[in-house]
């Protein structure tokens, strides 16, 4: 429900976020985390950029692993 959850070691003790510290984007603001639907493995991290606010350009845009992953960013 959280992205505290990607910090938790599976039954098989990977965990997809070594990290320590708060979990802030380079503005100083929470990622947000949006956990797998039902039946899929894939969840989102995403941050807002600078402006906080959903869409935007340059340092305003959107960033989230899908659009890393998917090589749009």
């Amino acid at each position: 429900d959280s992205l505290e959850v990607l910090r938790r070691p599976g039954s098989d003790g990977f965990v997809y976020l070594d990290a320590e510290g708060p979990l802030d984007d380079p503005w100083g603001k929470p990622y947000g985390y949006e956990s797998p639907s039902p039946g899929s493995t894939k969840f989102r991290v995403f941050s807002l950029g600078a402006d906080g606010k959903p869409g935007g350009v340059g340092d305003d845009h959107d960033i989230d692993n899908v659009l890393i992953k998917d090589g749009q960013i």
